[in-house]
């Protein structure tokens, strides 16, 4: 079995390392470990590329961020890690086992770590829930199948719920694995929102999910403020040495103007992305099958448009 662990992340700089670092036994056996980020402002993005396998960015929100995990790799299972979530040690050697006994996806039993004395309560109550119902939360660390994900569309372009939704879909073809090992998650929502009011909030949540209340209004009650998506477009010419910024050739040769217009691309794309405004696609010339444009489109899940050629 190939793993890949696929991490969303955004403005963590606080904590990241240390849940990383937790991973390493994992990758020690051949885990693949993918961070994305949504945009962070502050050492995200520095440390994710100093402690993992490959680093993206996408716009934000989980089921962006995860969709563009899950593109870039071709790994059998595919493991959607939330990022104040702590993993098992054997977490592979657990979800091998469910596999090999049938099940195409699946999820851990999960522990609540904060300050209040009913934590453990509302994960017993989480835990027992997802076994009646076949559904997951992204705090259960939801595993499964990559070409079952892909047959099923992936996430769902929603701001909220798209654990429940990705579920709901999965469990239409099949009930999950439900692992008894726990998964430690933090309760800071639950310490910082306070405890009656986040569990109240949530249960209000659930049952309007349920009723079909639209995904972007239940994100304005949780309490996000997403910005008015946006499309960018970029335009770049492919680092051809003697075609790319010919002006500079003067100045710095055809193989270091070539150079250069490689580097700006990929500030521009950087740039682009980390504004997290909506998608970014990169309109390439003359077309889209040059190498650099390729290893953007497989190492970085970047969209690639250009002429075909003939």
């Amino acid at each position: 079995m190939k793993l890949a662990m696929v991490v969303p992340v955004l403005n963590e700089a606080a904590t990241l390392a240390l849940k990383l670092q937790a991973l390493a036994p994992l990758r020690a056996r051949g885990a693949e470990l993918i961070v994305v980020d949504g945009g962070s402002t502050d050492g995200t993005l520095a440390i994710a590329q100093a402690l993992a396998d490959r680093v993206l960015q996408a716009p934000r929100g989980r089921a962006s961020q995860l969709n563009a995990g899950a593109a870039v790799t071709r790994a059998d299972v595919l493991l959607f890690l939330h990022a104040d979530t702590q993993l098992p040690a054997d977490a592979d050697q657990l979800i091998e086992p469910a596999l090999q006994h049938g099940h195409r996806w699946g999820r851990f039993d999960v522990h609540i770590e904060g300050r209040h004395p009913l934590l453990p309560l509302v994960a017993w109550f989480m835990n027992r829930r997802s076994r009646l119902t076949g559904i997951a939360t992204g705090d259960q660390a939801m595993f499964v199948q990559r070409r079952l994900f892909e047959s099923v569309g992936g996430f769902a372009a929603l701001p909220l719920m798209e654990d429940i939704d990705l579920s709901q879909r999965l469990k239409a073809i099949e009930a999950p694995a439900c692992l008894r090992e726990c998964v430690t998650t933090s309760g800071r929502r639950w310490d910082e929102r306070g405890f009656w009011r986040t569990v109240l909030l949530m249960w209000r949540l659930r049952a309007a999910h349920a009723l079909g209340t639209d995904a972007h209004t239940l994100a304005l009650r949780y309490g996000y403020r997403p910005r008015a998506p946006a499309s960018v477009a970029i335009m770049a010419k492919a680092p051809v040495a003697g075609l790319a910024k010919t002006r500079l050739i003067p100045l710095l040769g055809a193989a270091g103007a070539a150079r250069a217009q490689r580097g700006f691309a990929l500030r521009t794309l950087a740039t682009a992305r980390s504004a997290s405004t909506g998608e970014v696609t990169l309109w390439c010339a003359p077309d889209a099958a040059h190498r650099f444009f390729r290893a953007l489109a497989v190492r970085r899940g970047v969209a690639t448009m250009g002429p075909a050629r003939r």
